[in-house]
């Protein structure tokens, strides 16, 4: 079983058995996965994880973004104030997440 597959299944499990209430899911870059973030989006949930130095993202704040918007998380150019801060961007989605 994929990893994101048995992830996702052990969560409705766990999730669902202790009748748990969450808004939010903290998890390690590990987890951050197309399928399992797609999942936890479709739940109506926010997720924050540390991202691997290759993903591509989008920080522009542009919700329709654009090929040349998408750089790696290594590129990205945030000032101190950014760094305390939270920030929100998009992740390009492919197969070898």
């Amino acid at each position: 079983m994929a990893k994101a597959s048995w992830i996702t299944s052990g969560y409705a499990r766990r999730v669902k058995s202790q009748n748990v209430a969450y808004g939010y899911v903290l998890m390690d870059s590990w987890y951050a996965v197309t399928e399992l973030m797609v999942h936890i989006d479709d739940l109506g949930k926010i997720y924050y994880c540390p991202l691997k130095d290759n993903r591509l993202v989008d920080d522009t704040g542009n919700p329709n973004g654009g090929k040349k918007a998408y750089k790696p998380v290594s590129q990205l150019e945030w000032d101190q104030v950014t760094l305390d801060q939270v920030r929100s961007s998009k992740l390009k989605v492919s197969q070898d997440l």
